[in-house]
């Protein structure tokens, strides 16, 4: 039981971080709003779930397949990897904050959020897979979710319960809107369409932060298991 805790308590960091980027939530409030909502917000939560799911798993065995674990203790490349992937946050973290608009300025949101009025159940899939697991920043924190959990030493089960905490948490981004659309219906409008305007608003500081305390937390594992 305390395995399972080790590696539960290791993924959970990361997947509230997934959980709280803001483009997959910006995405699912535009995809309910168009004329097939539900099936299309269902789609993009299960591409968002698929893709998690094998980015996560995968990166998972690899990890443990290079030996992450030295006597029960992490082993000193993966502190060296942590270190490193910690670099990466904080360069990300640095870029997202030089693109904040400035004070009243309306963000300039990408491209491909304009294009959702003749989105398909398929499509949307794909762009729940490319936003959850694939876009860069997210891919870092799932590299980072699957070295946390691996260098726990625990066996195949107490892992395989962590990363199942870490999807779990971080599909909470996509399947709270989705959820608060089915149950509400309409009267859900108002409220995801200010949830949207308000991460596309502050969208970089968000990131930023999130991105700055996953490098900090990556850093103080890194120093303990080089010390250990």
């Amino acid at each position: 039981m305390a395995d399972v805790g080790s590696a539960i308590g290791h993924a959970i960091p990361f997947g509230i971080a997934v959980a709280l980027s803001p483009f997959p939530i910006i995405a699912m409030v535009l995809v309910l709003a168009t004329p097939r909502g539900a099936v299309n917000g269902a789609a993009l939560a299960l591409g968002s779930l698929a893709g998690l799911i094998t980015v996560g798993g995968g990166l998972l065995v690899i990890a443990n397949l290079l030996d992450p674990s030295d006597g029960g203790d992490p082993a000193d490349w993966v502190s060296v990897a942590k270190l490193g992937l910690a670099v990466v946050l904080i360069r990300l973290a640095v870029m997202q904050w030089r693109k904040r608009p400035v004070a009243g300025a309306t963000p300039e949101l990408p491209a491909w959020m304009a294009t959702f009025d003749d989105i398909t159940a398929a499509r949307a899939a794909g762009m729940g897979v490319l936003l959850s697991a694939v876009n860069p920043k997210n891919l870092v924190l799932v590299i980072a979710a699957a070295a946390a959990i691996a260098d726990t030493g625990t066996a195949a089960g107490a892992q395989a319960a962590g990363l199942a905490v870490f999807v779990a948490l971080a599909m909470l981004g996509v399947t709270v809107p989705l959820t608060m659309s089915l149950l509400l219906g309409v009267r859900a409008d108002p409220i995801l369409a200010g949830v949207r305007e308000w991460m596309a608003r502050e969208s970089a500081t968000i990131m930023t932060a999130i991105l700055i305390l996953i490098a900090a937390k990556l850093v103080g594992d890194a120093v303990t298991g080089l010390t250990a």
